[in-house]
């Protein structure tokens, strides 16, 4: 038998189940793995996730959910000597699913709130929204 993670209802924009699709033989144990991506954090809220199968027919589930803030901000922190250039990339996924952008700051690590000596290239980096 297979399930395709499309028979799944959620009225949660960031649940995502995987695989797309699960052949289960019979006398024999599967599972999808749900996935929950809030970007911002929000409370405590309780959703319903919904199976409906043709052959094995309905199931319910409910889901408590609740968006966190992330544990550490990753940075970058980097030294240069005057006169001379250096060049540092910093990579990050965009998971919302509507564009949007993302906004560059340079600041002072000894003194924050201080004029800095660098500056970023370009000010803000436009994000496409995320396929999946």
């Amino acid at each position: 038998m297979t399930i395709a993670s499309t028979e799944f209802t959620c009225d949660n924009e960031y649940i995502e189940i995987t695989p797309e699709s699960l052949v289960i033989p019979a006398r024999s144990e599967r599972g999808f793995e749900i996935h929950y991506r809030p970007l911002i954090t929000s409370e405590e809220e309780t959703i319903d996730l919904t199976l409906n199968n043709a052959v094995l027919g309905v199931f319910k589930y409910k889901l408590l959910l609740k968006g966190l803030q992330p544990s550490s901000q990753r940075s970058m922190a980097f030294k240069c000597a005057l006169g001379n250039d250096l060049v540092q990339i910093f990579k990050f996924t965009h998971y919302l699913k509507k564009a949007t952008n993302y906004t560059v700051k340079v600041e002072r690590i000894d003194n924050p709130g201080a004029p800095c000596d660098f500056k970023a290239e370009v000010a803000q980096i436009p994000a496409p929204a995320a396929e999946s």
